[in-house]
């Protein structure tokens, strides 16, 4: 089989103590880890996504990032056996449907000349980089020498679709219009290990907010779940911001961050943190900026 530089696994089925973002391994520390630091190395990591395909959007779009970033840095020989690697990336949030049988079948994308391949059900994980795909399968869930007709844990046989030659019979899609478009309203699309908001829209609507939150700058209230938080304020960074203070900047993302105080214990940063002042929102959740349409 091809080797696989490097595998990450998105799935409902792995468990975790805690589904709780502050308690939890953050895997968008330990995958920026991989590319910047150990991009020599082979990993493959799991983790738990609780049911929420949602939670892999931001992750998707950093792999992505990261992997641009690998391949213009790298200057060296070994930049050709990075560009011979595959990356591997396999989502699972599998719900079987009414009758109790397996629902989606399992997607296959490409992108990058194909060193990069995406394993999904559903296909919903795949908007984040729908402009990215080059080429788009999906494996049948009957009769597909790869698991049982019946099998419960397809997640368990699927990462081997991970492989370019897999050798499993898939079939071929003309297109990409199954998969739905990128969100571009404003929402919650990560939450860190520290309690830091980060969230994503579309360019236009990300200049818009930007653009307005730049003209509020210590006024900035923003409406969560029918609920309203702030003022906040404005900042150029987190470095720049006020301790103690929950700020808004731009960082590619709009990050929303509360910098420590000194002498504050790890307990309080949390306890104090932009996230929970925030109403701990659900990654997905759609936030609005009072005062703009």
């Amino acid at each position: 089989m091809s080797k696989l530089l490097r595998s990450y696994l998105f799935s409902d089925t792995f468990g975790s103590p805690s589904a709780n973002p502050l308690e939890r391994i953050d895997p968008d520390a330990v995958i920026t880890t991989d590319f910047r630091s150990q991009i020599r190395e082979s990993v493959r990591r799991e983790f738990d996504i609780y049911h929420d395909s949602e939670q892999t959007a931001h992750l998707l779009r950093m792999i992505f990032e990261l992997d641009s970033n690998a391949v213009d840095e790298y200057r060296s020989s070994f930049r050709e056996t990075y560009l011979s690697s595959t990356i591997g990336i396999l989502i699972n949030v599998a719900p079987r449907n009414k009758k109790g049988s397996n629902g989606e079948p399992f997607y296959i994308a490409t992108a990058r000349n194909g060193r990069i391949r995406v394993v999904t059900t559903p296909i919903d994980a795949l908007a984040p980089i729908k402009h990215e795909i080059e080429t788009l399968e999906h494996l049948p869930n009957v009769d597909n020498n790869l698991y049982g007709n019946n099998e419960q844990f397809r997640s368990s046989y699927t990462p081997a679709l991970l492989y370019p030659d897999h050798g499993y019979t898939t079939v071929a899609h003309d297109n990409t219009a199954d998969v739905p478009d990128p969100r571009s309203d404003w929402h919650v699309a990560y939450v860190d290990r520290f309690g830091n908001v980060i969230t994503n829209a579309g360019s236009s609507e990300r200049n818009r907010i930007n653009a307005a939150i730049e003209e509020m700058q210590d006024e900035i209230k923003l409406n969560i779940n029918n609920v309203e938080y702030g003022p906040y304020s404005t900042a150029d960074s987190l470095a720049k911001a006020v301790p103690g203070v929950v700020s808004i900047y731009s960082n590619g993302n709009i990050d929303i961050a509360r910098k420590w105080q000194p002498n504050e214990s790890p307990a309080e940063r949390l306890e104090h943190s932009a996230y929970v002042q925030l109403g701990r929102p659900h990654i997905g959740s759609r936030i609005y900026l009072k005062g703009i349409e």
